[in-house]
């Protein structure tokens, strides 16, 4: 996190690496720590104090001031939105290689088809390290499909940022990110003409949490397999909810399924602090916003799906234009579903509990300040018991110790220990008396 007088809070910075991007002076470098995590670096004497960095930074500003206003719709935990979709890609390539429905991927080669973009900027694997993503500017519909798929490592923008920024020949770009990114992404956008002018659409990726290296280590742990054995890692594959598959050095390859790891989302383990002071896990500043569709009917249906939130009249336009190519089928759904997939209390505690979980955060890190909020939020009791246990589970789900072990305990227990948290999660948060009733 960026901050006036050149002062970086490395607890609540975001790694999204946009301060990198737009500094005209070059003062500023990522620096990646030893779980993988991005935190910038100043050269004091190259600085020339313009404050652009603090301006563009997610986590310093009011970004939901700049949150897109054209929606027809405004809800309180789902965030402004025109329409919601459930729907999948129509290419079996595309749903066999991509997460989920494979909508992000169909929506971008439909837009490339269609001349709307000529460029697009996404995540891929680093060819050269198979624990390091890289964002970059792809140009062509193959690489596209290539890169589709989740990656659960931390990730930073900087690189692909400059070259949009600078690179002629690029002239209207689809950015995929998550929401923490798209909201620097839009600051930068209003102070950055070249940004305004070639920035086509955002597609943004729900996240609850975002996950550091270690939470590949408790993978790699668990499949009883090390680091140095590993040519490349795709943490969802062979489907939806789909496997976790490692391919060694020596050409084997070694699956799991992703449910094994499943309790390692509601405890908020391995994720950065940062994590905690989120309020937009429905990436609200997209102009469309895409997550998987956990509900029961389409749990248990053999097709992938994907849930699409669509937010402005672009993102509207984009996915009637893919809908008429039939490269996507979608099926409008009530938007209240939409909060049926991740637990409505806990998007409700990530927007009405920021204060106080920061108040949590700056007892055991010292750099942390108050950050900006618009959400009227008061910290009593309730909200000071939610944020101590939120803050405790996720260290011990975090701890060396834990991930250990975890490759022993049977599938039931962990089943139990995920539930258990998650219930009391529930039951301690409806005794914060919410502002955000759920």
């Amino acid at each position: 996190m960026m901050i006036k007088n050149r002062k970086i809070i490395p607890t609540l910075c975001k790694g999204c690496g946009l301060c990198v991007a737009l500094c005209s002076q070059s003062a500023i470098s990522m620096r990646r720590d030893e779980i993988g995590l991005y935190v910038p670096q100043i050269d004091q004497a190259a600085c020339m104090d313009c404050g652009l960095c603090a301006k563009t930074c997610p986590a310093a500003s009011e970004y939901r001031k700049h949150i897109v206003a054209d929606s027809d719709i405004s809800q309180t935990l789902l965030g402004p939105f025109k329409k919601v979709f459930v729907g999948r890609a129509t290419d079996l390539d595309i749903l066999k290689n991509a997460t989920a429905g494979g909508i992000v991927t169909a929506l971008l080669t439909s837009a490339m088809n269609n001349k709307i973009i000529d460029s697009c900027l996404e995540v891929k694997a680093d060819e050269s390290d198979p624990f390091k993503s890289q964002a970059v500017i792809i140009t062509n519909i193959e690489d596209v499909r290539g890169v589709a798929g989740s990656r659960y490592l931390p990730v930073e923008l900087s690189p692909a940022i400059k070259k949009l920024c600078v690179d002629v020949t690029l002239k209207r770009t689809a950015i995929v990110g998550l929401p923490c990114q798209l909201a620097g992404v839009n600051l930068a956008k209003t102070l950055v003409t070249e940004l305004e002018q070639k920035i086509a659409f955002t597609i943004g990726l729900f996240c609850k949490q975002t996950k550091d290296l270690r939470f590949t280590d408790l993978i790699l742990r668990t499949m009883k397999l090390s680091k140095e054995q590993v040519r490349n890692i795709k943490y969802r594959s062979n489907g939806w909810p789909g496997d976790v598959t490692v391919v060694l050095k020596n050409g084997e390859v070694k699956t799991r399924p992703c449910g094994a790891f499943n309790a390692l989302w509601g405890t908020l383990s391995c994720s950065p602090a940062f994590c905690l002071t989120c309020t937009n896990p429905l990436a609200e500043t997209a102009d469309i916003a895409i997550g998987d569709a956990w509900l029961p009917r389409y749990i248990t249906s053999k097709k992938c799906s994907s849930l699409i939130v669509i937010r402005t009249q672009r993102g509207m336009d984009i996915v009637n234009r893919a809908v008429v190519d039939q490269v996507v089928e979608l099926e409008e759904i009530n938007p209240e579903e939409v909060l049926d997939i991740q637990p409505k209390f806990i998007i409700a505690a990530k927007k009405n509990n920021y204060q106080a979980r920061l108040k949590v955060l700056r007892f055991f890190y010292k750099d942390v300040h108050s950050l900006p909020t618009d959400y009227a939020t008061t910290i009593n009791r309730g909200s000071r018991l939610e944020a101590w246990w939120v803050y405790l589970v996720r260290v011990i789900s975090s701890s060396a110790l834990f991930r250990h072990v975890y490759r022993y305990f049977p599938k039931w227990l962990l089943q139990i220990m995920s539930g258990f948290c998650l219930r009391a999660w529930r039951t301690i948060y409806s005794r914060t008396k919410p502002n955000i009733d759920i």
